[in-house]
């Protein structure tokens, strides 16, 4: 199958929206897929950085819509931000 395979009702199919969302993701510095590849699942990610700066890893969290709501996703955040820096420090990562 060539494109984007759709999952759910939220997965995006076409290259214009992909860009989009890639960059949103940027100008946000995370990633959050809402029921995109499973339904009645969300996931937040963080990037992982190493010392050339490239993002080598990433690290998430996914749960479902019903304990992942906006307002805890919102709440949260920090906290795996900063898990995020914490291992690309670890990693030689210097944010200038």
């Amino acid at each position: 199958m060539k494109g984007l395979p759709r999952f759910t009702d939220n997965t995006l199919t076409s290259k214009s929206d992909l860009l989009r969302e890639l960059d949103n993701v940027r100008r946000r510095g995370y990633a959050f897929d809402n029921e995109e590849c499973e339904k009645g699942a969300r996931c937040v990610a963080v990037p992982v950085r190493d010392f050339t700066r490239k993002i080598v890893a990433a690290i998430s969290v996914t749960g479902s819509i019903f304990r992942m709501t906006d307002e805890m996703v919102e709440s949260r955040l920090g906290i795996l931000a900063d898990a995020g820096r914490r291992v690309s420090k670890l990693l030689s990562y210097a944010d200038d």
